[in-house]
This record gives structure tokens, C-alpha cells and sequence, in this order.
């Protein structure tokens, strides 16, 4: 099986590569809209921590005077063209996306818009909303949208195995397309117990701008009388990492996780099965993911065992200073 993923890898990285070479050559037209924009995006698929880190640069760039506006893709939503997400209409989160949902929700004061293909997005987003930058989630590899800033996130959990291209690895390019990038964010940086892999971090260019952050998940309420079973639900790219961190805080606790596919769309059923789940294990309370909370809530019933949110808290190791420096750049003319 390997030799045969590996093959198909080889073919992968092909067709990424000539992708590449067309846009770095003009042959494919990049669209530029009138307000600079930062990316952020990675090298691999799901779980690197994307939205956090994109919650914090929103946050920053509003307290420092400035007016942002966000891209979401509408990954496995029903919108057909872009769109300003209103998250309290009725089945917000199956029309614009999940994340695209919690980041409204989060930033009231900052337009999110939510596209099936982001450079469209964009272009409306600047031409309905006062905004001065547009922060694009998940757009390093949206090359059909200029960008003026291109900030890579790199899991530090993450070794070279991780990045071998699909399907071999979980790799959508190469470490080589960190020449694209004008700064790298390593995240999760306090989960990795030998620090960032010495093979990953020698893959960075020199002179790159590189930035650790910390990963640590809200303390969990106290639970007196359930410290022995904990039942968790999530739809998430990598919902192992969300159990690892529930685990540090109940070590002793008998914990169980209903675990769905990457943004799951919850149906009546779903609620139904964890509700009867809860009520045999003997707990009042189910803990899930911030994203997973913005699908499951419509559908939780008024009584019974409660939901509750675990949100995921981002700590930079260095300056927030340093870091808005590099933000700072997309406002700069490129010589």
C-alpha cells in the first residue's frame, strides 16, 4: 500500500508544482482587490489551529485602530456566491460554514463574508464593507487572490513525516513552498515535549520571521460528583488533540468521545443518541468544541444534560508587539 501512496503522492506534488509555476509566471491571472491582504493558511490539511490564531489577528488588529474584515470559504455550506455571514438567521452555520458562523458571532464589529471560492469573496467584501485589510482563512494555497502578507502556521507536534504530500502524508505542498511565506507560526509549540522537530525548523528559509505560540483549552467547570466519566463531542480535523487536552485537566476520569467526521453536519438524531449516552453514563453536562457548539446548539433541547463550550486559548511565546510589527507590513508599498 505504501509504494502505491507514495505514487500517488509523486503525482500530487506534479500538479501542485506546475499550479505553482503558472502563477509565479503570470500565466494564471491574479486578482487583486483595493485593501491589503493577509493570509493565513498551512502546508497540511486541518488541526495546524487556524482558527485561533485567525481570532487573535482580528483581535489585535482591531485594538490597534485598524477596521478588518474576514474571508471564510463556505466549505460544505449552501451558499452559491459570496455572502455577508449573518449568524442569527436560521441555520446560519448550514449556509455559511461553521467557522465562518463562530468568527461572527466573536467579531460583531468586524464584517465576516463567507464564498465558495475566496478571491470573489474578497472582491465583495471590499466593495460593500469600510474595512482597511481583509484577513483570508486558510489562503496560502488561494493564489488566484494577491495577498500582501502570507503567514504559514506549522504545528510544532508535527515531524517530516506529517508533511508528505496526500495521500501519502497529510501534505497539500511541500516545506519548499515556505518561500512563499513572509513569516512562520509555530503553534501548539507547549504540546511538543522536545520543541519544534530540528528537521521541520531547519526546512525554514533563512531569515523568515518565526513566531511560537502556545495551545491551552478553558478550564473545564468543576464537576463534583462526575470527575468519573466526561463525554465529549467533536467534528474536527484532528479530535485527538482536543481529548489529549481534556485529559490534562480530568486525568483520572472515564472519558468518552463521539467523534465525527471534520465539520459533520448535525442532525436530530446525533443530539438524540449523545442526550441518551449522557443519561447512561450519569452526567448532566457534554463538552464539545467551540465550532462544534455554533451546529449543535439550534438543535439542544431546552432540558437535560447541558451543553457546554471549551474554547481554545492562544498564548505567543514572544511580543504580541513583534508579531503586529509583521501584521504592520501588508499596509507597506512592496519595493
Amino acid at each position: 500500500m505504501k509504494p502505491l501512496l507514495s505514487g500517488l503522492a509523486k503525482i500530487h506534488e506534479g500538479l501542485v508544482a506546475g499550479r505553482n509555476y503558472f502563477y509565479d509566471h503570470s500565466w494564471i491571472k491574479i486578482r487583486k482587490v483595493p485593501v491589503p491582504v493577509i493570509s493565513l493558511g498551512n502546508l497540511t490539511v486541518g488541526g495546524t489551529g487556524k482558527t485561533p490564531l485567525t481570532d487573535l489577528c482580528l483581535r489585535l488588529l482591531r485594538e490597534r485602530g485598524h477596521r478588518p474584515g474576514l474571508v471564510c470559504r463556505s466549505y460544505r455550506a449552501s451558499l452559491t456566491g459570496p455572502e455577508r455571514v449573518n449568524a442569527s438567521r436560521d441555520g446560519a452555520a448550514s449556509r455559511y460554514g461553521d467557522e465562518a458562523v463562530w468568527f461572527a458571532r466573536r467579531h460583531p464589529e468586524s464584517p465576516v463574508w463567507s464564498g465558495p471560492v475566496k478571491s470573489d469573496t474578497a472582491a465583495a467584501l471590499a466593495a460593500a464593507e469600510n474595512v482597511d485589510v481583509i484577513l483570508v482563512d486558510d489562503g496560502f494555497q488561494h493564489r488566484r487572490l494577491h495577498r500582501d502578507l502570507n503567514l504559514v502556521l506549522l504545528d510544532a507536534t508535527d515531524d517530516l513525516p506529517a508533511y508528505e504530500l496526500l495521500p501519502a502524508g497529510r501534505g497539500r505542498e511541500v516545506l519548499s513552498a515556505l518561500s512563499r511565506a513572509d513569516a512562520v507560526l509555530f503553534t501548539k509549540v507547549n504540546w511538543a515535549g522536545g520543541g519544534v522537530p530540528a528537521p521541520v525548523r531547519a526546512r525554514i528559509p533563512a531569515g523568515l520571521p518565526v513566531f511560537s505560540f502556545e495551545f491551552a483549552l478553558s478550564p473545564l467547570p468543576d464537576a463534583a460528583g462526575e470527575d468519573d466519566n466526561l463525554l465529549l463531542v467533536s467534528a474536527v480535523a484532528r479530535p485527538g488533540a482536543f481529548e489529549a487536552l481534556v485529559r490534562e485537566q480530568r486525568p483520572r476520569a472515564r472519558l468518552e468521545h463521539r467523534r465525527f467526521r471534520d465539520h459533520h453536519a448535525y442532525g436530530a438524531g446525533d443530539v438524540e443518541a449523545l442526550l441518551e449516552r449522557a443519561r447512561a453514563l450519569g452526567v448532566s453536562r457534554i463538552f464539545t468544541t467551540e465550532k462544534d457548539e455554533v451546529k449543535l446548539r439550534p438543535l439542544w433541547p431546552a432540558t437535560g444534560p447541558s451543553l457546554n463550550a471549551l474554547s481554545l486559548e492562544v498564548r505567543p511565546q514572544s511580543s504580541i508587539e513583534s508579531f503586529y510589527d509583521v501584521l504592520a507590513r501588508a499596509f507597506r508599498p512592496r519595493p
